[in-house]
Protein backbone atom coordinates (compact mmCIF):
# COMPACT_ATOMS: atom_id res chain seq x y z
CA UNK A 1 0.00 0.00 0.00
CA UNK A 2 1.03 3.51 -1.06
CA UNK A 3 2.65 4.67 3.00
CA UNK A 4 2.52 8.70 1.29
CA UNK A 5 -1.35 7.98 0.26
CA UNK A 6 -2.52 6.47 3.35
CA UNK A 7 -0.52 8.73 5.75
CA UNK A 8 -2.31 11.35 4.47
CA UNK A 9 -5.67 10.41 5.16
CA UNK A 10 -6.06 12.38 8.20
CA UNK A 11 -4.41 15.52 7.34
CA UNK A 12 -6.61 15.26 3.96
CA UNK A 13 -9.61 14.84 5.75
CA UNK A 14 -8.39 18.06 8.14
CA UNK A 15 -8.20 20.26 4.69
CA UNK A 16 -11.53 19.25 2.86
CA UNK A 17 -10.14 17.66 0.56
CA UNK A 18 -12.50 15.43 0.03
CA UNK A 19 -15.59 17.44 -0.81
CA UNK A 20 -15.77 17.18 -4.04
CA UNK A 21 -15.67 12.97 -4.00
CA UNK A 22 -18.56 12.29 -0.96
CA UNK A 23 -20.29 10.21 -2.69
CA UNK A 24 -17.66 8.18 -4.24
CA UNK A 25 -15.38 7.81 -0.77
CA UNK A 26 -19.09 6.77 0.68
CA UNK A 27 -19.45 10.17 3.02
CA UNK A 28 -23.06 9.49 2.56
CA UNK A 29 -24.62 7.26 5.81
CA UNK A 30 -25.04 3.80 6.50
CA UNK A 31 -26.06 1.01 8.60
CA UNK A 32 -24.01 1.23 11.91
CA UNK A 33 -21.99 -1.87 12.43
CA UNK A 34 -21.50 -1.11 16.01
CA UNK A 35 -20.82 -3.56 18.39
CA UNK A 36 -18.71 -6.25 16.09
CA UNK A 37 -17.74 -8.93 18.66
CA UNK A 38 -21.67 -9.09 19.33
CA UNK A 39 -22.56 -9.24 15.82
CA UNK A 40 -19.95 -11.70 15.14
CA UNK A 41 -20.55 -13.75 18.42
CA UNK A 42 -24.39 -13.79 17.63
CA UNK A 43 -24.23 -14.55 14.07
CA UNK A 44 -22.92 -17.94 13.00
CA UNK A 45 -22.53 -17.66 9.15
CA UNK A 46 -19.77 -14.49 10.31
CA UNK A 47 -18.15 -16.20 12.46
CA UNK A 48 -17.88 -19.37 10.32
CA UNK A 49 -16.66 -16.93 8.00
CA UNK A 50 -14.18 -15.47 10.16
CA UNK A 51 -13.16 -18.83 10.61
CA UNK A 52 -12.48 -19.84 7.19
CA UNK A 53 -10.46 -16.56 6.61
CA UNK A 54 -7.90 -17.53 9.28
CA UNK A 55 -8.10 -21.53 8.42
CA UNK A 56 -7.23 -20.26 4.73
CA UNK A 57 -4.61 -17.97 5.58
CA UNK A 58 -2.94 -20.49 8.22
CA UNK A 59 -2.74 -22.59 5.52
CA UNK A 60 -1.32 -20.05 2.99
CA UNK A 61 1.83 -18.85 5.46
CA UNK A 62 5.35 -18.97 3.92
CA UNK A 63 3.47 -18.09 0.15
CA UNK A 64 3.37 -15.11 -1.23
CA UNK A 65 5.99 -12.50 -2.41
CA UNK A 66 6.12 -8.87 -0.75
CA UNK A 67 8.49 -6.48 -2.99
CA UNK A 68 7.13 -3.07 -2.60
CA UNK A 69 4.17 -1.04 -1.92
CA UNK A 70 1.51 -0.37 -3.64
CA UNK A 71 1.48 2.53 -6.14
CA UNK A 72 -1.91 3.92 -8.35
CA UNK A 73 -1.32 4.64 -11.94
CA UNK A 74 -2.68 7.81 -12.73
CA UNK A 75 -2.37 6.74 -16.82
CA UNK A 76 -4.57 4.16 -16.25
CA UNK A 77 -7.72 6.36 -14.64
CA UNK A 78 -5.90 6.15 -10.90
CA UNK A 79 -6.38 2.18 -11.14
CA UNK A 80 -3.44 -0.15 -8.77
CA UNK A 81 -0.52 0.00 -11.03
CA UNK A 82 0.43 -3.41 -12.92
CA UNK A 83 3.68 -2.57 -11.25
CA UNK A 84 5.14 -2.05 -7.23
CA UNK A 85 6.98 0.66 -6.18
CA UNK A 86 9.93 -1.42 -6.20
CA UNK A 87 9.58 -1.96 -9.79
CA UNK A 88 8.33 -5.66 -9.79
CA UNK A 89 5.53 -6.99 -11.08
CA UNK A 90 2.26 -6.67 -9.02
CA UNK A 91 0.31 -9.43 -9.80
CA UNK A 92 -2.87 -8.55 -7.55
CA UNK A 93 -2.69 -5.01 -9.12
CA UNK A 94 -2.62 -6.48 -12.26
CA UNK A 95 -5.77 -9.17 -12.14
CA UNK A 96 -7.67 -6.38 -10.45
CA UNK A 97 -7.08 -4.53 -13.92
CA UNK A 98 -7.84 -7.47 -15.87
CA UNK A 99 -4.30 -7.12 -17.57
CA UNK A 100 -3.51 -11.15 -15.38
CA UNK A 101 -4.96 -13.72 -14.05
CA UNK A 102 -5.48 -14.85 -10.74
CA UNK A 103 -2.63 -14.70 -8.51
CA UNK A 104 -1.16 -17.95 -7.47
CA UNK A 105 0.78 -18.66 -4.01
CA UNK A 106 3.80 -17.25 -5.80
CA UNK A 107 2.15 -14.23 -6.47
CA UNK A 108 3.35 -10.83 -5.83
CA UNK A 109 1.32 -8.19 -4.22
CA UNK A 110 1.03 -5.90 -1.07
CA UNK A 111 0.35 -6.00 2.02
CA UNK A 112 -3.53 -4.73 1.59
CA UNK A 113 -3.69 -6.99 -1.45
CA UNK A 114 -2.67 -9.87 0.96
CA UNK A 115 -5.62 -9.30 3.31
CA UNK A 116 -8.08 -9.37 0.30
CA UNK A 117 -6.56 -11.92 -1.33
CA UNK A 118 -6.77 -14.17 1.53
CA UNK A 119 -10.81 -13.44 2.14
CA UNK A 120 -11.09 -14.12 -1.28
CA UNK A 121 -9.47 -17.98 -1.20
CA UNK A 122 -11.29 -18.35 1.92
CA UNK A 123 -14.78 -17.74 -0.27
CA UNK A 124 -15.64 -14.72 1.96
CA UNK A 125 -15.82 -12.32 -1.14
CA UNK A 126 -15.59 -12.85 -4.75
CA UNK A 127 -13.61 -11.54 -7.86
CA UNK A 128 -16.39 -9.28 -8.93
CA UNK A 129 -16.65 -7.36 -5.73
CA UNK A 130 -13.42 -7.19 -5.58
CA UNK A 131 -13.08 -5.62 -8.85
CA UNK A 132 -16.03 -3.20 -8.21
CA UNK A 133 -14.26 -2.09 -4.73
CA UNK A 134 -11.02 -1.24 -6.46
CA UNK A 135 -12.98 0.73 -9.30
CA UNK A 136 -15.29 2.82 -7.08
CA UNK A 137 -11.91 3.78 -5.35
CA UNK A 138 -10.55 5.01 -8.77
CA UNK A 139 -13.30 6.52 -9.41
CA UNK A 140 -12.95 8.85 -6.32
CA UNK A 141 -9.48 9.43 -7.14
CA UNK A 142 -10.21 10.34 -10.53
CA UNK A 143 -12.68 12.79 -9.26
CA UNK A 144 -10.63 14.39 -6.77
CA UNK A 145 -8.08 14.73 -9.69
CA UNK A 146 -10.40 16.71 -11.88
CA UNK A 147 -11.88 19.04 -8.90
CA UNK A 148 -7.83 19.15 -7.35
CA UNK A 149 -5.34 18.45 -10.20
CA UNK A 150 -3.25 17.38 -7.85
CA UNK A 151 -2.05 13.24 -7.02
CA UNK A 152 -2.04 13.97 -3.15
CA UNK A 153 -6.09 13.94 -2.85
CA UNK A 154 -6.29 11.76 -5.82
CA UNK A 155 -4.17 9.06 -3.79
CA UNK A 156 -6.25 10.01 -0.24
CA UNK A 157 -9.70 9.60 -2.11
CA UNK A 158 -8.21 6.20 -3.52
CA UNK A 159 -7.18 4.90 -0.19
CA UNK A 160 -10.62 6.54 2.10
CA UNK A 161 -12.77 4.39 0.07
CA UNK A 162 -10.62 1.49 0.61
CA UNK A 163 -10.59 1.95 4.10
CA UNK A 164 -14.02 1.70 4.01
CA UNK A 165 -14.03 -1.72 3.61
CA UNK A 166 -11.38 -2.85 5.33
CA UNK A 167 -12.36 -1.21 8.45
CA UNK A 168 -15.96 -0.80 7.76
CA UNK A 169 -16.84 -2.16 11.61
CA UNK A 170 -16.60 0.29 14.22
CA UNK A 171 -13.13 0.94 14.81
CA UNK A 172 -11.40 0.10 18.20
CA UNK A 173 -8.11 1.26 19.06
CA UNK A 174 -5.57 -1.36 20.01
CA UNK A 175 -2.82 0.08 22.88
CA UNK A 176 0.31 -1.19 23.73
CA UNK A 177 2.14 -0.62 26.98
CA UNK A 178 5.46 -1.65 26.64
CA UNK A 179 6.44 -1.08 30.05
CA UNK A 180 3.59 -3.23 31.81
CA UNK A 181 3.84 -5.82 28.95
CA UNK A 182 0.55 -5.52 28.17
CA UNK A 183 -1.99 -4.60 25.28
CA UNK A 184 -5.33 -4.69 24.13
CA UNK A 185 -8.60 -4.72 23.65
CA UNK A 186 -8.33 -8.66 22.00
CA UNK A 187 -9.12 -8.10 18.31
CA UNK A 188 -11.81 -10.80 17.14
CA UNK A 189 -10.37 -13.53 14.25
CA UNK A 190 -10.65 -12.06 10.90
CA UNK A 191 -10.63 -8.46 11.97
CA UNK A 192 -8.52 -6.18 9.67
CA UNK A 193 -5.63 -4.57 11.79
CA UNK A 194 -4.03 -1.15 10.44
CA UNK A 195 -0.68 -0.07 11.85
CA UNK A 196 0.27 3.61 11.53
CA UNK A 197 -2.82 4.21 8.20
CA UNK A 198 0.50 2.10 6.67
CA UNK A 199 0.03 -1.57 7.15
CA UNK A 200 -2.52 -4.08 6.79
CA UNK A 201 -3.37 -7.56 8.51
CA UNK A 202 -5.56 -10.23 9.72
CA UNK A 203 -5.91 -11.05 13.11
CA UNK A 204 -6.05 -14.66 14.16
CA UNK A 205 -7.93 -13.92 16.71
CA UNK A 206 -5.28 -15.45 19.67
CA UNK A 207 -2.50 -14.51 21.58
CA UNK A 208 0.94 -16.37 21.41
CA UNK A 209 2.72 -17.81 24.69
CA UNK A 210 3.93 -14.73 25.33
CA UNK A 211 -0.07 -12.67 25.28
CA UNK A 212 0.72 -11.00 22.02
CA UNK A 213 -1.76 -10.58 19.57
CA UNK A 214 -1.49 -12.59 16.25
CA UNK A 215 -1.80 -11.75 13.20
CA UNK A 216 -1.00 -12.49 9.68
CA UNK A 217 1.12 -10.17 8.00
CA UNK A 218 2.42 -9.58 4.28
CA UNK A 219 5.63 -7.71 4.49
CA UNK A 220 9.22 -7.94 4.75
CA UNK A 221 8.89 -7.10 8.51
CA UNK A 222 9.56 -9.26 11.30
CA UNK A 223 11.42 -11.71 8.93
CA UNK A 224 13.42 -10.44 6.04
CA UNK A 225 14.14 -13.07 2.98
CA UNK A 226 17.12 -12.58 0.97
CA UNK A 227 17.38 -11.80 -2.25
CA UNK A 228 17.15 -14.93 -4.68
CA UNK A 229 16.69 -13.34 -7.98
CA UNK A 230 19.67 -11.95 -8.69
CA UNK A 231 19.08 -8.26 -7.22
CA UNK A 232 20.12 -6.98 -4.11
CA UNK A 233 16.72 -6.66 -2.75
CA UNK A 234 15.43 -8.71 -0.20
CA UNK A 235 11.44 -9.89 -0.09
CA UNK A 236 9.31 -10.55 2.19
CA UNK A 237 6.29 -13.44 2.93
CA UNK A 238 3.04 -13.64 4.53
CA UNK A 239 3.81 -14.80 8.09
CA UNK A 240 2.10 -15.41 10.97
CA UNK A 241 3.51 -13.01 13.81
CA UNK A 242 2.47 -10.96 16.05
CA UNK A 243 1.14 -7.18 16.09
CA UNK A 244 3.79 -6.09 19.28
CA UNK A 245 6.57 -7.75 16.66
CA UNK A 246 5.72 -6.25 13.46
CA UNK A 247 5.43 -2.62 15.56
CA UNK A 248 8.30 -3.90 17.26
CA UNK A 249 10.68 -3.80 13.64
CA UNK A 250 8.93 -1.09 12.29
CA UNK A 251 11.08 0.83 15.17
CA UNK A 252 9.69 4.06 14.77
CA UNK A 253 10.75 4.91 18.26
CA UNK A 254 7.42 6.25 19.51
CA UNK A 255 3.99 4.70 19.83
CA UNK A 256 2.37 3.94 16.49
CA UNK A 257 -1.95 4.29 16.07
CA UNK A 258 -2.97 0.81 15.77
CA UNK A 259 -6.60 0.18 14.69
CA UNK A 260 -8.96 -2.57 14.00
CA UNK A 261 -12.59 -3.25 12.55
CA UNK A 262 -14.53 -6.06 10.43
CA UNK A 263 -13.43 -5.60 6.63
CA UNK A 264 -16.82 -5.42 4.65
CA UNK A 265 -16.52 -8.99 3.42
CA UNK A 266 -17.20 -10.39 6.96
CA UNK A 267 -20.23 -8.04 7.67
CA UNK A 268 -21.91 -9.50 4.42
CA UNK A 269 -21.90 -6.28 2.34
Amino acid sequence: MSVVGRAAIQEAERLGLFDAVKWYAREAPRPAAAKVENVLAKSPAMEARARRIVDTGQRMVGSLRWQGGTKLDEEAGWRLSEKTLWGRDNDFGRWMRGTGPEPGLSGTMACTDAVMYIAHRAGAVDEATLRRMHEEAADAASAAWRERGDSWPAECAFWKVMDDHLLRGERTHFEVDPAMGISGPDIPAGHVVMINNSHAMTSLGTRDAQGRQEVLSHWVHPERMPPDDGTDQPFGRLQQTSVQEVVASMNYGYALPIDSAAPSWLLGG
